[in-house]
């Protein structure tokens, strides 16, 4: 079922179903999310971490306590392993993937059917899988 050796712009276009754009652009959209907040917890929790076992003793605005700074670094650590969002976000980014395949073969190949782009749909679901929330990490 590949493209074959002639140009993709000489194989007639079929358009794609408005469920299937909507998918890619909202698996897309939850991918970065998903991959935003992981990235900006570990920031937290890193940052906040290395503050906690400091003994700076500042005034003004970058004066903090360390008992704060070290209950944040705990808490995004907590969110990061109870959630697992990298691995969520991963989810995401390897979904989209199979269904941005799928629809490329659906637009270019007439041979690849409805049923084969619903199936790719399908698995792009089982790869995000459900959310994950455990009171303990792993």
């Amino acid at each position: 079922m590949g493209l074959g050796a002639e140009s993709i712009s000489e194989r007639p276009v079929r358009e794609l179903p408005g469920e299937t754009v909507l998918m890619l652009r909202v698996w897309s959209r939850q991918a970065r999310i998903m991959r935003w907040v992981h990235v900006t917890l570990v920031v937290v929790a890193v940052t906040c971490s290395l503050l906690g076992t400091t003994e700076f003793h500042g005034s003004g605005w970058w004066a903090f306590d360390q008992k704060v700074v070290s209950f944040i670094a705990a808490l995004a650590i907590a969110l990061l392993s109870a959630f697992e969002l990298g691995v969520k976000a991963n989810g995401f980014r390897a979904a989209w993937r199979t269904l941005t395949a799928a629809s490329w073969r659906y637009r270019y190949c007439p041979e690849f059917t409805i049923e084969q782009l619903t199936e790719a749909y399908e698995a792009g679901e089982r790869e995000i899988g459900d959310l994950k929330a455990s009171p303990t990490p792993h």
